[in-house]
């Protein structure tokens, strides 16, 4: 509250209260711009005015109002009359309740006087609105937010700032304007609406793909952007994209898993995918051959299906032709290749995560311990023996882990202490990084003193993301390696080309790779004979990319 100092209007009050104990003041004449208002007999003394808005901005013939509130010693609101006078009823007038009424372009002042005191409220009237200045088309990375600089101005070229903008837009789903920035709700292209009384203008978005995840069967690839979109590209057939399509093969992404479900993890299979929405529910697609979709029949799925009986789950894995996912007490639920069409219970755990091989998975503890189950034939177990087991067993000889990681028939994890990566299973395409091929090999440690940020393994291949870069090793007789090497298989880390991008995420295939960069821009390479690179500039001869190209939809 601001205490105002008297005024001559003010002194003239003060005598005119006395004499007639505070009789009511005159009303007002919008014609000169002045008026005022009646007050109570017998007021308390008036200490302070408290006025609001001291500067106000109104619009031709735009109405605004000012308060005034005169407060005695104690805070009190008192009742006394008050008068408004317009220094300049050429740009703005005032009744006599305090409503300022805009005439023309330009400023002012309304003088207020009360019980001796007086105030000044300083105004603004703008000018007439004539056109909305907005940016022709805007592009924005999918899940993003842009502030919007829309200004309505009039003949001048002054901002115009009492005429709101109100905005549409032709595709909620793409964009929409939420507190003056746009909000980039899918991937596609729409036109913003913006309107300011008659004046009307457009504006073109086009928002880009970024991805949360990236996922690498086959020969297709899935994608989750940041709003919980799923998109897959590559071998169309048999349901692999998650829509109905007649194409066999698409080069990019191009629509998304039908059925507009917000999803919060995916994981992919050779052949298959699956995702958890919001509820903890997975919903799979693709072929079924195994039961990998979570029932008997259909033979594929086009679209996703629930998989019954499953609720709560807290994250997926998948690899060959079956999936796992943990539940809300960590226990493993498995379903597809040796578990069979329907979901199974597995006996072991809690686990706090899951890798998923072709024929055999792994699950870590809270505690670090690595247990598997399943096939054995070429150590994917960490141990020499049984050739099979249904019961997870413990692989010995290593240290606590942090995390784990299942290939095709391989498998690696992360010392918790950061000291190295431990890799066990087939060797047959060097995929164990120990210089060497073999049939098999034990856990042993690899990259010792390298810190490990992301951990990737395919079917022969693994990758690595360090602070020196990412690097590859195994099979590559795709390129899937994405380095200079020209070798068919590659023993030891060997680094993936660098360019103006820093993977944070790297995922192989069978034949290809993708990475995310920390932009959550999607980058592949490899084989591309079914598009799954969802770029077309590679080799069309061959086939392959031999470097990152990055996928479509981005720029």
């Amino acid at each position: 509250m601001i205490r105002f100092a008297r005024g001559i209007l003010g002194a003239l009050l003060g005598a005119a209260i006395a004499s007639c104990g505070g009789g009511g003041g005159g009303g007002g004449n919008p014609i000169d711009g002045t008026g005022g208002t009646g007050g109570d007999k017998g007021s308390a003394t008036v200490v302070e005015l408290d006025v609001s808005p001291l500067q106000m901005v109104v619009g031709l013939r735009q109405e605004k109002k000012i308060e005034v509130v005169a407060r005695s010693a104690d805070g009190e609101p008192v009742e006394v009359p008050v008068f408004f006078r317009s220094a300049d009823p050429e740009v703005a007038l005032v009744a006599g309740d305090g409503t300022v009424t805009g005439r023309a372009k330009g400023q002012t002042r309304i003088e207020i006087e009360a019980a001796r005191l007086g105030a000044v409220v300083a105004v603004k009237v703008e000018g007439e609105p004539v056109r909305i200045d907005a940016p022709e088309s805007v592009s924005i990375a999918l899940g993003r937010t842009f502030p919007l600089d829309a200004v309505v101005l009039d003949a001048d070229g002054d901002v115009v700032s009492t005429t709101p903008i109100e905005w549409t837009s032709e595709d909620p789903t793409v964009a929409v304007v939420e507190g003056g920035e746009v909000v980039a709700r899918g991937w596609g292209e729409t036109r913003l609406i913006a309107n300011a009384g008659e004046l009307e203008a457009e504006v073109r978005v086009r928002t880009l793909l970024r991805f949360a995840e990236i996922g690498t069967g086959e020969f297709h690839t899935c994608g989750l952007t940041p709003t919980g979109t799923v998109y897959c590209w590559g071998l169309a057939t048999e349901g692999r994209l998650g829509f109905e399509t007649e194409q066999i093969n698409l080069h990019a992404p191009s629509l998304p898993v039908a059925g507009g479900t917000r999803f919060v993890e995916l994981a992919v299979g050779s052949d298959h995918a699956c995702a958890l929405d919001e509820k903890g529910r997975a919903h799979c697609w693709g072929r079924n051959d195994a039961g990998q979709l979570g029932a008997a029949e259909p033979s594929y799925a086009e679209t996703p299906r629930m998989v019954p009986g499953l609720i709560g789950l807290r994250s997926l894995a998948a690899r060959g032709s079956q999936t796992c996912a943990l539940d809300e007490e960590g226990a493993a639920r498995c379903w597809g290749g040796f578990h069979g069409t329907e979901p199974a219970r597995v006996d072991a755990g809690p686990f706090v995560q899951l890798a998923v091989g072709a024929f055999h998975v792994c699950g870590l503890t809270e505690e670090g311990m690595a247990l598997c189950w399943g096939e054995n034939g070429v150590g994917q177990l960490g141990r020499t023996e049984p050739d099979v087991s249904a019961e997870p067993l413990e692989v010995e000889g290593i240290p606590a882990l942090a995390a784990i990681v299942a290939g095709y028939d391989h498998v690696c994890g992360i010392a918790a202490d950061e000291s190295a990566l431990y890799c066990w299973g087939a060797n047959d395409r060097g995929q164990l990084g120990r210089g060497s091929v073999g049939k098999r090999g034990e856990p042993e440690a690899l990259l010792e003193g390298t810190p490990v940020d992301s951990l990737g393994l395919g079917r022969g291949t693994s990758c690595v993301i360090s602070p020196a870069g990412a690097y590859c090793w195994g099979a590559n007789e795709s390129s899937q390696l994405g380095s200079h090497a020209t070798e068919e298989i590659v023993t030891a880390p060997t680094r993936v080309v660098s360019g103006p991008w820093r993977f944070v995420l790297i995922r192989p295939g069978t034949r290809h790779t993708c990475a995310l960069t920390d932009q959550r821009e999607a980058y592949c390479w490899g084989n591309n004979a079914a598009g799954q690179l969802g770029s077309p500039a590679c080799d069309d001869e061959s086939e392959i990319c031999a470097h990152p190209e990055q996928v479509l939809g981005q720029r």
